[in-house]
């Protein structure tokens, strides 16, 4: 009889927790991958930190620090046109922010001036991308190579100033995305008169 109340007792143990184990809710495989991503929407811009100074008091490196809506704190790192003061950058243009749709997906993406690339009047830019699947912005390789840059149609469009053989000259890149690049399809350029301006 002792045996077979221990045996009872095991019983009643056992179908209680099952009973409990069965309350619970089931985890499911996206319970355990979903996580919280950072939203483009509601982004706070923060301070730029400049890189380790040469024996000039220059540097060309920086980066930009951002606030998402959720508080999430991130950064873009970015290099100056030419290495300069930190003080003399944004007297350059640089560091400026702009919000465009770089990659033409209806969300606005980050542009960075970079400053005046040369004499001529040329400004630079670092592109970044926001990425939806990630919630960060992801650098545009070569993006800095596309001068005073505007977007229309679907593509953008580089415009700038040089000399060859006496003659300035007004030179146009346009690129458009191919395949998730940015690549360069079509170039020209045209004489150009300063004096006209």
């Amino acid at each position: 009889m002792h045996c077979r109340m221990k045996h009872l007792y095991f019983l009643l143990i056992a179908s209680l927790l099952l009973l409990a184990s069965c309350g619970e809710k089931p985890t499911t495989k996206q319970d355990k991958t979903s996580k919280n991503i950072p939203q483009r929407e509601g982004i706070q811009w923060g301070e730029i930190h400049y890189g380790t100074l040469n024996e000039y008091g220059e540097t060309d490196e920086a980066t930009l620090l951002y606030t998402t809506a959720d508080g999430t704190v991130d950064s873009v790192a970015f290099v100056l046109s030419y290495p300069m003061e930190p003080d003399f950058f944004p007297e350059n243009g640089g560091g400026r922010i702009e919000e465009e749709d770089i990659n033409f997906d209806g969300t606005p993406d980050l542009q960075i001036c970079l400053g005046v690339w040369d004499g001529y009047g040329n400004v630079s830019y670092e592109g970044f991308i926001w990425n939806k699947e990630q919630g960060v912005f992801v650098n545009v390789p070569n993006y800095s190579n596309i001068f005073n840059p505007w977007m229309s149609d679907q593509s953008i469009t580089s415009n700038y100033r040089e000399w060859m053989d006496g003659v300035q000259y007004r030179t146009y890149e346009k690129y458009e995305w191919v395949d998730g690049e940015l690549v360069k399809t079509e170039e020209w350029s045209d004489e150009f008169d300063p004096s006209e301006e």
